[in-house]
């Protein structure tokens, strides 16, 4: 890889993420992924109580 690109994101192959010419995404979008995990993760490990919670 001479331009050190992914060759997904050299390819135009990028499923849609947006990215810079310099191939860093921009901060919204991190910011966005960063609260979807958390969010994510936070309702793996709750969900089952709460589903026991509602049920009983």
């Amino acid at each position: 890889m001479a331009t050190g690109r992914c060759p997904v994101h050299r390819a135009g192959r990028h499923g849609g993420h947006r990215t810079r010419a310099n191939g860093a995404h921009y901060p919204s979008d991190v910011t966005v992924g960063a609260a979807i995990g958390l969010t994510s993760a936070w309702l793996t490990r709750r969900a089952p109580h709460l589903i026991l919670r509602h049920w009983l």
